[in-house]
């Protein structure tokens, strides 16, 4: 090995880094993480090298190419920001997987309303180029606020909620995690800086929610007269002024905006979207429970939703 302070190869450089970033991971967990050897460490690239994960390696060699040694060894004040670029990539990689899965699920469900039959959830064939298939159990759903029981006949699965939820994690460390990132985060700080206060009038917000773009393809759309009048009442209700970060004020943006906006979960059992809490697995169904499950579902659980006028 090298020595304490000498620069580094790239190579060696690599291999620091993956064992780094599946050391700090398994750490969370106390898993087999802890126990990896300086020996091990210290090994060339094999497939028997654990930490070599096949994103974390692409984020490691993305970060590497990007930040190149003008004489080919790397000072070990530069490994750190090595890490932050490679972190920073692998954060970048996992946008794009919630992405795909995000429009996987909205092909599924109703278009407007952030639904999709859980039904369908269990029998979706991944499109094109993805490989990821949803097997989470409704026990798992339900306690992430992600099951919806209750607006139609059957079950169905809020895609908002589900996106947000510990299993589409792609990393945990003992700080932080890298999950899938809050589109209505987006939309409620646009529409903080323009309210640019902790409560307002009902019809300043309907103002300001009517400029939002939910996306580059999705333009500005002025507010639906029933769900205006549902905003006074929630400002008529508190003295003529709508709180912003209120339940009531988050039902009404998931009412609004069902794709991007998750549904406020109750307040009971909210550490089920902290991965600790289901410790080293999520409850799941294997594939012959999928398709039992959707071999008895009803035709109109199964049947392709039409769109939903916003």
């Amino acid at each position: 090995g090298a020595a304490a302070g000498a620069a580094l190869p790239a190579d060696h450089v690599r291999r620091v880094l993956a064992a780094y970033f599946f050391t700090a991971q398994h750490l969370v967990n106390e898993t087999d993480g802890a126990s990896i050897s300086q020996d091990a460490v210290q090994q060339p690239d094999s497939e028997e090298a654990p930490w070599f994960d096949a994103e974390w390696s692409k984020a490691v060699d993305a970060a590497l190419e990007a930040n190149p040694a003008a004489d080919g060894l790397h000072a070990p004040e530069s490994v750190a920001r090595l890490a932050r670029a490679a972190l920073e990539r692998f954060t970048e990689m996992e946008r794009g997987f919630c992405g795909m899965t995000q429009t996987d699920l909205a092909a599924l469900g109703t278009r407007g309303a952030g639904l999709v039959s859980l039904a369908r959830f269990y029998g979706h064939a991944s499109s094109a180029g993805n490989d990821f298939e949803f097997d989470e159990a409704a026990e798992y759903l339900r306690a992430v606020g992600a099951l919806d029981e209750r607006s139609s006949p059957y079950a169905q699965v809020r895609i908002a909620n589900y996106l947000m939820g510990p299993s589409n994690c792609a990393a945990h460390f003992p700080h932080f995690s890298i999950c899938c990132p809050s589109a209505c985060g987006a939309l409620m700080g646009e529409l903080e800086r323009s309210v640019k206060a902790p409560s307002a009038a009902a019809d300043d917000i309907l103002r300001a929610v009517g400029r939002l773009a939910i996306s580059a393809t999705r333009a500005p759309q002025p507010v639906p007269e029933g769900l205006a009048q549902s905003l006074r009442d929630v400002a008529d209700a508190h003295d003529g002024e709508v709180p912003l970060h209120g339940r009531q004020f988050a039902e009404w943006m998931h009412a609004a905006f069902p794709s991007e906006c998750p549904h406020p979960r109750p307040s009971e059992n909210v550490g089920a979207l902290i991965a600790d809490y289901w410790g080293e697995a999520y409850p799941n169904l294997t594939p012959e429970e999928r398709a039992a499950y959707v071999a008895a579902a009803t035709p109109e659980e199964l049947a392709a939703p039409a769109p939903q006028p916003r």
